[in-house]
């Protein structure tokens, strides 16, 4: 399961009589009982509350205005 604050992630797709996709990410501390990612309300009214991601850009926060 990937947290909302993994910072790397690489996936790859492959077909071979089905399609395959795999992704890897580096391993951190145990957020066992953490949920997963902060809810919004898709408006960007909490993307202040992201240092690195502070910009809105299709109602989603991003590092890049």
């Amino acid at each position: 399961m990937l947290w909302d604050s993994r910072e790397k992630l690489g996936c790859a797709i492959a077909k071979c009589g089905k399609t395959h996709v795999v992704c890897h990410y580096p391993k951190i501390e145990k957020e066992e009982g953490k949920p997963i990612y902060k809810m919004g309300d898709g408006a960007c009214n909490d993307c202040k509350d992201y240092s690195d991601a502070p910009n809105c850009k299709d109602n989603l926060c991003s590092a890049k205005a």
